[in-house]
């Protein structure tokens, strides 16, 4: 398998904010395969950016907005960056320190072998109790999984705000990023597009791990942004794809 897996260019992206007590650890904990490492620094009003450049790691890219743009801002700045750099499988991971490094190479495995677009972390997959995360992360996820399946059309996705997920170059060049969301809505309109274009879609059970952060992520935001955004990602995903079909859906997998 770690043979397979580089024969690939692999990119990470880590969108930061006000992140310079973890981002140096996320970085040194990335394994010797990723080609590049992608930081957009989104508007930070800290250190951040002084943390990424004290590293000697010449796969180091970093990027700079000037003001706070949002995690899917971040993204699509990270995005036409990996895309400019010509690698073949592109992986989101979180400044925080949340996401294990470790898992990447399975996620990037599960692509190659089974020619999935999209790969996905999921906290819930492992049977036994829920995963030990703050109360009111647990219920905004389990609302949004359930609304998210419905807005995106893939039935057997429970993990929709996992932020760890892998997207293949051959879908990532399709997908026209101007739709991409820039806010906290950046994973379900991810799916929404990746089904439009008749994409496959793969969750890996990767665990929470949390400390005492507080989370950004707030329920008022869940009640008064996503259903009204979810609610028009479905009529959109319905009419693109079945009223007004696009001639290309082909390019499935990661291929060479």
């Amino acid at each position: 398998m770690s043979c397979l897996i580089d024969s690939y260019h692999l990119a990470v992206i880590i969108p930061a904010y006000n992140a310079e007590t973890s981002i140096r650890s996320v970085i040194l904990s990335l394994p010797v395969n990723v080609e590049r490492i992608i930081v957009v620094d989104d508007g930070s009003v800290d250190q951040t950016s002084e943390a990424v450049r004290s590293l000697d790691d010449p796969r180091i890219i970093l990027l700079c907005h000037n003001r706070n743009q949002g995690v899917g801002g971040a993204m699509v700045t990270g995005f036409k960056a990996a895309l400019a750099a010509g690698v073949d499988l592109v992986v989101k991971i979180d400044a925080d320190g949340q996401m294990e490094a470790d898992y990447l190479n399975k996620m990037a495995g599960l692509a190659i072998e089974q020619r999935y677009d999209y790969v996905k972390a999921n906290r819930f997959q492992k049977r036994g109790p829920l995963p030990e995360m703050p109360p009111i992360r647990l219920v905004g996820n389990l609302v949004l999984a359930f609304l998210t399946r419905m807005a995106s059309g893939f039935r057997e996705i429970s993990d929709p705000q996992n932020g760890y997920v892998l997207i293949t170059r051959q879908m990532l060049s399709r997908i026209p990023l101007n739709r991409i969301d820039r806010g906290y809505f950046f994973e379900n309109s991810m799916l929404i597009e990746i089904n439009v274009l008749g994409g496959r879609v793969a969750e890996m059970y990767v665990p929470a791990r949390y400390g005492g952060e507080m989370s950004s992520l707030r329920i008022s935001q869940i009640i008064w942004t996503f259903p009204p955004k979810l609610i028009a990602g479905f009529f959109s995903r319905i009419i693109r794809k079945y009223v007004t079909p696009q001639a290309d859906k082909t390019g499935r997998g990661v291929t060479r």
